[in-house]
């Protein structure tokens, strides 16, 4: 019987050569592989197992590296099935009327088994007692084998399966020299020459793992070593995993709010639109009369507006790619929630200006009412029931209330003060991770973005609307906006 061609096997993929050529050299190869066999059955196909057993054992004195394993589909159940699809090589399924019934109460499980055969993960080989599959079976794409003249597998597990066997070993060793190199240079090219020799194999998921992590590291060490508005958002548009998103937007606000960092550039342009960006950004900025006289002198001149926009510089990097990659109405869009944005940095101005006039005036009105006690206790008569000790607990006890209340009014102004400091890395932060989603079109991050600011907004108005009384009374303190043990800020 001659060997069956790849089409009449249904086996999917062909061998491929190694590209790469010649293993790098001070690489070991991987260790010698061994072939985990699952061999699975029904209970009432015992018999079917035990023609067929004897016939797998003939073939493992020459090839001592199969491991073969019986296991009825009933004893395995659901998990053990599933533990099973991720370990085993090959599949030896012998395909009675009563498997297909078991089939079809595991349907997912063995489509699965199916899937990894199809895209060259595992080996399905079906024993077909009964001839043929039928076309609608799940198991149609499986290397089906059928008995000989003589009414038995031997023929056609010596001359079909034994060649497939030394195949899929191939396979295996070749796929594992190939996973033992990737991982021997552990860089982000090795990585990606695995995955484009074995998209699909059992070590794909790991491969891209560690790609991930090789190129975020890299991204990041770019985005340092630029320590620009580019490289970070270089960063926060490619890095796959984003653990450094937040810091990067922090470093993106801290370089466009850097007041000598716009100033230099709004002198270095002499661009009528980069003077007003300053007096906008820094009302009390060092340079305000600079900028003064040099808008008075712009402004004076013809057509001092033309041309005003700055272009692509660090102060303005992100929102000039806005202007030059979205529609008209993404960036009306985001120009609005910017907006918003630089409303509420202001409100959380003006509330901490407010929280600190507040403890000034607290340190003030206490030590009035000292002074003042202090100046007419002396005159004051006790009333008779406070005469002795009475009198002395008295006094102890107001005094223990004042300060009390004294300590739980610093901690209202405590909490106040540590969630405006929240509300300020929120803003700093959600910026410019804001613009970022717009220009990478990443609608769902940009929503949830507003909905933290929003938040913000809501928590600030509530602090706002607290009147000075309400400290000395109210026991209810001020929610922080970041919980502890959370390090994300939007």
């Amino acid at each position: 019987m001659a060997r069956p061609t790849q089409e009449s096997r249904n086996l999917p993929g062909a061998r491929q050569e190694n590209p790469a050529g010649v293993r790098p050299s001070g690489i070991v190869p991987a260790e010698p592989q061994w072939l985990d066999i699952a061999f699975l059955y029904g209970e009432r196909d015992e018999p079917l197992r035990t023609e067929i057993s004897p016939l797998l054992q003939l073939l493992e004195p020459d090839r001592p590296w199969m491991r073969v394993k019986y296991h009825s589909v009933e004893g395995l159940g659901e998990y053990g099935l599933g533990q099973l699809i991720d370990k085993a090589d090959v599949f030896l399924l012998v395909i009675s009327n009563d498997f297909l019934a078991l089939a079809l109460k595991e349907a997912d499980l063995f489509r699965h088994i199916m899937d990894n055969h199809r895209t060259g993960k595992a080996l399905a080989v079906a024993f077909a007692p009964g001839g043929s599959l039928a076309g609608e079976s799940i198991f149609k794409d499986a290397v089906v084998l059928q008995r000989g003249q003589g009414g038995s597998f031997s023929g056609a597990v010596r001359e079909v399966l034994a060649p497939l066997l030394e195949e899929v070993l191939e396979k295996k060793q070749a796929l594992e020299n190939s996973w033992h190199e990737a991982r021997a240079i552990n860089a982000v090219e090795s990585y990606w020459a695995f995955l484009g020799q074995h998209p699909r194999s059992r070590h794909s998921l790991e491969a891209r793992k560690y790609l991930d992590e090789l190129t975020e590291k890299e991204l990041w060490a770019r985005a340092r070593q630029q320590h620009n508005v580019q490289g970070y958002f270089d960063y926060l548009s490619n890095a796959p995993l984003q653990e450094k998103r937040f810091e990067a937007a922090l470093k993106i606000s801290e370089i466009e709010d850097d007041e000598e960092k716009n100033w230099a550039e709004a002198r270095n342009s002499d661009d009528t639109g980069l003077y007003f960006r300053y007096r906008a950004f820094f009302p009390e900025g060092k340079h305000r009369q600079e900028d003064e006289e040099a808008l008075g002198r712009k402004l004076s001149e013809p057509g001092s507006l033309e041309g005003s926009g700055g272009g692509m510089l660090e102060s303005n990097f992100l929102l000039y790619l806005a202007c030059q990659r979205l529609g008209r109405d993404e960036l009306f869009s985001l120009l609005s929630y910017l907006s918003y944005g630089a409303r509420l940095r202001n409100l959380r101005e003006g509330l901490e200006r407010k929280a600190r006039q507040r403890v000034a005036n607290f340190v003030l009105y206490p030590l009035l009412i000292l002074s003042i006690g202090l100046l007419f206790l002396p005159q004051m008569k006790a009333p008779a029931i406070l005469e002795g000790g009475i009198r002395y607990l008295f006094w102890a006890l107001l005094l223990i209330l004042l300060v009390y209340r004294i300590a739980a009014v610093y901690l209202h102004f405590w909490r106040d003060f540590h969630m405006l400091a929240q509300a300020d890395v929120v803003l700093k932060r959600g910026l410019p991770l804001l613009k970022a989603a717009y220009i990478n079109n990443e609608h769902e991050v940009a929503r949830k973005i507003l909905a933290r600011l929003h938040q913000v907004e809501q928590a600030m108005e509530q602090l706002g609307a607290r009147s000075a009384m309400s400290y000395l009374l109210a026991d209810r303190f001020t929610e922080p906006l970041i919980k502890e043990g959370y390090q994300y800020a939007a």
